[in-house]
C-alpha cells in the first residue's frame, strides 16, 4: 500500500497543478470582460447619488504586523424607478451616508465609486500570473511522481521477471543434469 502514495500524491499534484493553471485562465477571461466595461464607465459615467447602509463591516488583517483595516458596506441607488444595489470595499471608511456613484447608462450593475482605481486593479489581476506559475510547478511536481512511480514498478517487475528467469534457467539446467546422468 505504501508504494501508492507516491502515485496518490502525484495525480493529487497533477490535478492541483491544472486546476491552478485554469483558473488563471478563466479569472483573466473574466477580468478582460470587466475591464472593457470599466474602460466604458471612466469614459462616460453617470452618476448618482448612492445610500450606504449603516452596517459597515471591518476587517483587519495584518501584514507583516502591520494592521490594515478594510471596510465593507452594501449600498444602494436607484435608476428610472429600478433599484441598484453594491458593495463598498475600501481602505477608508465611508464618511458619509449618501455618495455619488458612476455607473454605466446601458447597464447600471456596472457601478464604482472610483471607476479609474476599479479599472487599475482589474488591469493589475490580469497582469499577474501567480496561479499560473504555482499551477505549472504542482503539475510538474506531480508528473515527476507519477513518472518515479510507473520507473519504479517497471524496475521492479524487470527485477522479479529477472528472478523468475534464472530461477527457470537454474531448474532447466538441474532438470537437464539428472536427466544426462541417470540414476542419481
Amino acid at each position: 500500500m505504501g508504494k501508492y502514495i507516491t502515485l496518490f500524491w502525484g495525480i493529487l499534484f497533477f490535478v492541483f497543478g491544472v486546476s491552478f493553471m485554469m483558473t488563471n485562465g478563466a479569472s483573466q477571461d473574466d477580468a478582460t470582460a470587466k475591464i472593457k466595461d470599466y474602460e466604458r464607465l471612466v469614459k462616460m459615467p453617470v452618476k448618482a447619488m448612492a445610500l450606504m447602509d449603516s452596517t459597515v463591516n471591518v476587517t483587519t488583517v495584518k501584514v507583516m504586523k502591520v494592521p490594515i483595516k478594510t471596510y465593507t458596506c452594501n449600498y444602494y441607488f436607484e435608476v428610472n424607478g429600478t433599484r441598484y444595489a453594491s458593495k463598498y470595499s475600501s481602505a477608508t471608511e465611508p464618511s458619509k451616508l449618501l455618495m455619488e456613484v458612476s455607473y454605466l447608462a446601458e447597464n447600471p450593475a456596472i457601478n464604482a465609486f472610483d471607476p479609474g482605481v476599479e479599472l487599475a486593479s482589474l488591469k493589475e489581476q490580469t497582469s499577474s500570473n501567480m496561479l499560473l506559475y504555482v499551477g505549472s510547478v504542482l503539475a510538474l511536481i506531480g508528473a515527476f511522481r507519477i513518472y518515479s512511480f510507473v520507473q519504479t514498478r517497471r524496475a521492479e517487475k524487470q527485477a522479479a521477471e529477472d528472478e523468475f528467469q534464472q530461477q527457470l534457467a537454474a531448474d532447466n539446467e538441474r532438470m537437464l543434469k539428472s536427466l544426462g546422468q541417470p540414476g542419481q
